[in-house]
């Protein structure tokens, strides 16, 4: 699979997410078309593997991340 973007972000931590945003919505033309590489099956890094401890259900935790936005991740193996 071939994919042209703009910017790549190495790491789906909450950091790697949170400068994706910027980028991807802050700077307009110049970065339009953003990226985020994790190693995991999931993102969110330390948070989401915290969480996942206290929770019961985990399954639910996407409803507080933004369900609309887990369209945008894909599996690359």
């Amino acid at each position: 699979m071939f994919i042209s973007v703009d910017c790549v972000v190495v790491g789906g931590g909450i950091s790697g997410l949170c400068i994706a945003q910027v980028l991807a919505t802050k700077h307009g033309d110049a970065v339009s078309n953003v990226i985020v590489m994790e190693a995991w099956d999931w993102v969110g890094g330390n948070i989401i593997t915290r969480l996942r401890l206290e929770m019961k259900d985990p399954t639910k935790l996407h409803h507080g991340f933004g369900e609309d936005k887990q369209a945008g991740v894909y599996r690359i193996k």
